[in-house]
């Protein structure tokens, strides 16, 4: 959809339909079902993970809505939170909770 083109950090990254993570749409809001995430199967289990990439400003809401209707417990974000000596704008925008309250316990940079 058209409407998802700027929901993805890189054009030629995009997740398969088959095995991309649909959020619940929001009445009224075309492609508020989009977020570019796919499942990843685990050594014991289908869909056991998902792989996503670091959210960016217009995304941060739907990238929480996910954590929350997939009911993910943990998160691990593998990109550099330090540029330079100075913490980027990605961590930045992650905490940006919108109408979700999270906890952070373990927070290693």
């Amino acid at each position: 959809m058209p409407c998802n083109i700027k929901k993805n950090r890189l054009a030629n990254v995009l997740p398969y339909e088959s095995t991309r993570v649909a959020l619940q749409p929001i009445r009224g809001v075309e492609g508020s079902d989009y977020i570019n995430a796919s499942y990843v199967d685990g050594y014991r289990s289908r869909c056991a993970y998902i792989a996503t990439q670091g959210p960016l400003p217009k995304t941060v809401e739907d990238f929480w809505r996910m954590i929350w209707e997939q009911n993910s417990t943990i998160i691990v974000m593998l990109t550099k939170l330090r540029e330079a000596g100075m913490v980027s704008r990605q961590q930045a925008h992650i905490q940006c909770l919108c109408n979700f309250i999270v906890k952070f316990s373990n927070n290693r940079i």
